[in-house]
């Protein structure tokens, strides 16, 4: 049977928009990206409530880049894949990234040394010249 259901978000407040950085410009470039190898273009995604809830089990067309103050109404990475998140990133490879503690989904991918969150250095979302 085939999942009826999005399975990938994209990285719309960095790459598709500057919202995150207070800018009016569009989609970023291949050149907007600092190292396109390691920023986030599209994820596997979940869409927010609780890990029993219907959704945990739905994806969602965007992801946030920092985590939630709680766990439903937002969009999170998703390591659906043996504790790993298949993603694609700027410079178009697929990599599986693992995510440590997969099963708190809503903070887990967005630690130091994994995905990050915006607005913080060695994150794996921002364009080039922005943390």
């Amino acid at each position: 049977m085939m999942d009826e259901y999005i399975s990938y978000g994209y990285n719309s407040n960095n790459i598709g928009t500057a919202r995150r950085f207070g800018g009016n410009s569009g989609p970023a470039m291949s050149t907007a990206l600092a190292t396109p190898s390691w920023t986030v273009i599209v994820v596997e995604s979940i869409h927010g409530g609780s890990t029993a809830s219907l959704n945990a089990t739905r994806g969602y067309y965007t992801v946030e880049d920092r985590p939630g103050a709680n766990n439903s109404g937002n969009n999170y990475v998703s390591a659906r894949h043996g504790d790993a998140a298949a993603t694609l990133l700027g410079d178009a490879h697929v990599e599986q990234i693992r995510v440590p503690s997969a099963s708190a989904f809503y903070s887990s991918p967005y630690a130091a040394g994994v995905f990050g969150e915006t607005g913080k250095s060695g994150n794996r979302w921002n364009r080039a010249g922005t943390k």
